[in-house]
């Protein structure tokens, strides 16, 4: 933007290089959430919330990217879940293979049709928004008493720690999570992943790897 201000000779410097980078390590986080704790949080999510909870926690998928998901996104047949780049962070499309341990909630879920053709919806029937999960999740952790208090997004957290204890493919990972960085191994330019494939990995990954851990720098 300055360069164009700076070339219509609207301003004479761009300030912004004075700059110096963001200091990310005050709030510095490092969080794993066991299997059997995140059982726990589940039997105190309400019935609506569930599905959605266990998504996020079985594909690594970001809240607004669930949220989004419509039936025209899911294939139960072929266990892929594609996104167009509307509905990602990085605005690149992307597809999210199902773990056989979240078929079940997809295939339940698809029993109940809306109009809005949304996967997940709320008690009463509207398509929730991110803010729609703050209070099951803040509930459900007073329930179960974790500290100090993870974040809903610790859960994508959780998956790739999962995926790199379960030794997935690097490739295969950076390709469900939709990482931006433009930086690519020379490898993944010429690598072709299938919906096979993607299937195929994820089967192999575990999710009862560790404890919990939680590491919040103050």
């Amino acid at each position: 933007m300055f360069k164009v201000l700076i070339q219509g000779e609207l301003v004479d410097r761009n300030p912004v290089k004075d700059t110096g980078p963001a200091d990310e390590r005050d709030g510095q986080r490092d969080v794993y959430i066991s299997f059997d704790d995140f059982l726990k949080l589940t039997n105190e999510f309400p019935p609506w919330a569930e599905a959605i909870f266990r998504t996020l926690y079985y594909t690594g998928m970001r809240r607004g990217e669930v949220l989004s998901m419509t039936w025209e996104d899911v294939n139960l047949e072929s266990r892929i879940i594609r996104l167009n780049a509307s509905q990602t962070k990085e605005r690149r499309p992307k597809r999210v293979p199902i773990h056989r341990l979240l078929l079940p909630d997809l295939i339940k879920a698809r029993k109940v049709r809306s109009f809005s053709g949304r996967v997940f919806l709320t008690a009463k029937g509207r398509a929730p928004h991110e803010d729609s999960l703050k209070l099951p999740w803040t509930k459900a952790l007073d329930a179960v008493g974790l500290q100090p208090r993870p974040r809903i997004h610790d859960l994508r957290h959780t998956w790739l720690t999962n995926a790199m204890r379960s030794r997935l493919y690097p490739l295969i990972v950076d390709s469900i999570v939709g990482h931006g960085d433009r930086r690519k191994d020379v490898r993944s330019l010429y690598v072709s992943i299938s919906d096979e494939d993607l299937v195929r990995e994820i089967d192999r990954m575990r999710f009862d790897l560790g404890e919990t851990e939680i590491w919040v720098q103050k």
